[in-house]
């Protein structure tokens, strides 16, 4: 099983968010500058684990939380 064959499962996954965006009027740019703010964080995160190798633990999280968003 690849990325591309849980894809649309996971995508269906997301319409329980997708939709109260919608109704919201939420813009797509909130979505990526969302997405862009977890990019930098995740960098910074892994820069900081230098010195607090725990930080670490917060990488998949932010990760799937990315993915989620890019999905959108």
């Amino acid at each position: 099983m690849n990325l591309y064959a849980i894809k649309p499962k996971f995508q269906q996954a997301l319409r329980i968010i997708e939709r109260p965006l919608v109704r919201r009027r939420v813009h797509p740019d909130v979505l990526t500058l969302s997405a862009l703010a977890l990019s930098i964080l995740g960098g910074a995160a892994i820069a900081a684990s230098r010195w607090w190798p725990w930080l670490l633990l917060s990488i998949p999280v932010i990760v799937f939380l990315r993915l989620a968003l890019n999905a959108l």
